[in-house]
């Protein structure tokens, strides 16, 4: 059985979502280390990178479980590759994290984090330990949804999962303050994004291709709806999966949908393509140099070099640490943990 094709444009979209998330908190740094937390941040919409991201998910589950779909068993072996795929790093990227961030834990919060389980802080946020690992609480969610819905047909499935999402979504909507922590988050309506990446999945399993020019104006239209929206970032619970994350699909829908013409082999989609496949390293490791730039400027280091080159050559290094991570790291262990999971005869290549 052969592995799902790669589409290059996606992993573009993934490494354009994981630099804006890391560009974001870079300059948040830049300001930090200012002593100017709170000015005014230029570069904040690139925040909206994970809200593609979250369609990005969306697309990516229903296309490459196209041998998955109406399988007996299809739910628990989609669900054990993506236990492979997310856990590894996580779980260690997060120990780092605690230690370099020095952030204040207990054995409950440790195994809630852990297993993926929101709760909240006394001001009132809800993320793990870990604080980027919050998108993933969100993702973990989506996915045990998905493979509970994977047994039936592509359309049905997808449908499916829809209807699961909107419900839920209605439900927390209505009656907010009487749902427990855990169910307020994940009814939150940033949910939404998924079904817009799964519905751009259904487009592109069933042809649906765009010219060029039509294809690049969805992308420049996001762009534009994302940069004109709002000073900050939208709030989670209410109209954000239209502010940005609508934006963020049209754009997507552009990238992915888009008529091939040899673009993708050009050397800055080839660089992109390959950051794309380390993008969720990109996305784990990028507050761990956050983290250690702020320690060495505590201990005295750094002091002689201008703020500027810090971020900027934080950053760099970021993108490079990732890049090695991902090959000499996250892919060994996710390959480790695959066949550890996952049965020998259903161990298949993925693409993406």
């Amino acid at each position: 059985m052969t592995a799902t094709r790669n589409v290059a444009s996606i992993q573009i979209l993934r490494a354009a979502a994981a630099l804006g998330v890391a560009t974001v908190h870079f300059q948040a740094l830049f300001y930090m280390l200012q002593g100017n937390s709170n000015a005014p941040r230029s570069l904040h919409p690139l925040a909206a990178g994970v809200d593609l991201f979250f369609v990005i998910s969306g697309f990516i589950m229903v296309y490459s479980s196209e041998r998955l779909f109406g399988r007996e068993g299809a739910g628990v072996e989609f669900f054990t590759r993506r236990l492979a795929r997310i856990v590894p790093l996580y779980w260690l990227t997060m120990a780092f994290a605690i230690y370099l961030q020095d952030t204040p834990f207990s054995v409950t919060t440790v195994i809630e984090s852990y297993l993926f389980i929101p709760f909240s802080w006394p001001n009132g946020k809800m993320h793990p330990l870990y604080g980027v690992g919050w998108t993933l609480n969100f993702e973990m969610f989506f996915y045990v949804i998905f493979a509970a819905a994977i047994c039936f047909r592509r359309e049905v499935a997808v449908a499916l999962v829809s209807a699961t999402l909107i419900v839920l979504v209605i439900i927390g909507q209505r009656f907010s303050g009487l749902l427990p922590d855990v169910l307020r988050l994940w009814s939150d309506p940033i949910v939404l994004e998924f079904i817009l990446g799964m519905v751009l999945a259904l487009l592109f399993r069933n042809g649906v291709r765009l010219p060029l020019a039509a294809a690049a104006g969805l992308v420049l239209l996001g762009a534009i709806a994302i940069w004109g929206s709002f000073a900050g970032t939208p709030p989670s619970s209410g109209w954000r999966w239209l502010q940005w994350g609508l934006p963020m699909a049209l754009a997507a829908g552009g990238a992915a949908l888009v008529d091939k013409n040899g673009w993708e082999r050009g050397r800055i989609a080839r660089a992109m393509t390959t950051l794309g496949e380390a993008s969720y390293s990109l996305y784990l490791v990028h507050s761990l140099v956050l983290a250690a730039i702020v320690l060495l400027r505590a201990a005295g280091h750094l002091q002689t070099i201008p703020l500027f080159q810090i971020v900027v050559g934080g950053e760099i290094v970021t993108i490079a640490l990732s890049i090695a991570v991902h090959k000499l790291i996250e892919a060994p262990l996710s390959a480790a943990f695959k066949r550890a999971l996952v049965p020998r005869r259903e161990l298949v290549a993925e693409s993406i």
